[in-house]
């Protein structure tokens, strides 16, 4: 119960990030949040501000900066229904003629419970991009996506997903996903499974982000979550497959994640963390790419 009040209690979060990326894009990110809760936890409000800078070739000169200012917020009208929504605005500055340009982006779902065993969840985006070439092309995308879960007992949980998105340069991407899980055992929490991913273009090889024309991967997964001391945690996730484009060949893949929180007092908790992906789909260029990232929390 202790742990609970303190989770929906008001939060202000810091983040830094540092990518390294095979393509050679140095990117650092920053962003700060802050969520008031009302109606004994069942909204929230609050700022969002994010910095991020692109260096294409890590030397002074020729960078992109992001900076977007927005606001978050939700509202659970009753058990079975819950909204969610990000708004904000992205400012582009880079290098060259162009100058900087204001974005309008967006996330913003609905999620529905229709009982314990299923979630629904629908919404719209609005975001953009992160590679050299999309930044200077001011790529934009427009989605709309949906998925459903269902727990047939309550170790076990069976997902689908489905996005639809249009792109400034005039492409179009379909993108699907099922996956299946398992819990087996209980403390630590330990799940496996595995997911199916797949995805086309209507226009392929487009300058700056992955699109091929027909893209499948298959992966096994792994889940695991726990508690180390009375004030840490920690999470580990991580995957293994193979996936394949048309026109390429079967490729091995693995991805990763862990985070470890402490708790240094009742009101601040530290989280750092570390993810990779070698995923062709799992960043807009395709290539491989670590993110290490600190957190700092504060409730009050």
């Amino acid at each position: 119960m202790a742990r609970l009040e303190r989770d929906t209690r008001h939060e202000a979060r810091f983040d830094a990030r540092r990518f390294d990326q095979s393509d050679g894009l140095d990117v650092e990110q920053f962003n700060l949040s802050a969520d008031y809760r009302f109606a004994d936890g069942r909204g929230r409000i609050g700022p969002r501000l994010a910095y991020a800078a692109f260096d294409p070739f890590g030397g002074p000169g020729d960078i992109f900066t992001v900076t977007r200012i927005g606001a978050s917020g939700s509202w659970r009208i009753s058990d079975a229904v819950d909204f969610n929504a990000t708004i904000g605005v992205d400012s582009l500055d880079g290098p060259g003629p162009g100058g900087t340009s204001d974005f309008l982006t967006y996330d913003a779902y609905a999620t529905l419970f229709p009982d314990d065993r299923w979630r629904i969840d629908a919404g719209v985006q609005r975001f953009t991009f992160d590679s050299e070439p999309t930044l200077r092309n001011r790529l934009v995308a427009d989605q709309v996506k949906a998925s459903a879960d269902f727990m047939p007992t309550e170790r076990s949980r069976i997902s689908v997903r489905a996005a639809y998105a249009d792109f400034s340069d005039g492409n179009r991407q379909r993108w699907w996903q099922a996956e299946f899980e398992q819990r087996i055992a209980l403390a630590p929490r330990l799940h496996i499974g595995l997911r199916y991913t797949g995805t086309d273009f209507r226009l392929v090889n487009q300058e700056g982000y992955f699109s091929p024309d027909e893209y499948h991967s298959l992966e096994a997964t792994v889940r695991l979550d726990g508690q180390a001391g009375p004030r840490t945690f920690y999470g580990i996730r991580a995957s293994a497959g193979g996936e394949r484009d048309v026109g390429g060949a079967d490729r091995f893949i693995v991805s990763g994640s862990a985070y470890l929180r402490h708790q240094l007092s009742p009101s601040f908790d530290v989280e750092p963390a570390y993810d990779y992906s070698s995923s062709s789909a799992a960043s807009s260029t395709g290539f491989t790419r670590d993110i290490a990232r600190i957190s700092l929390i504060m409730r009050f």
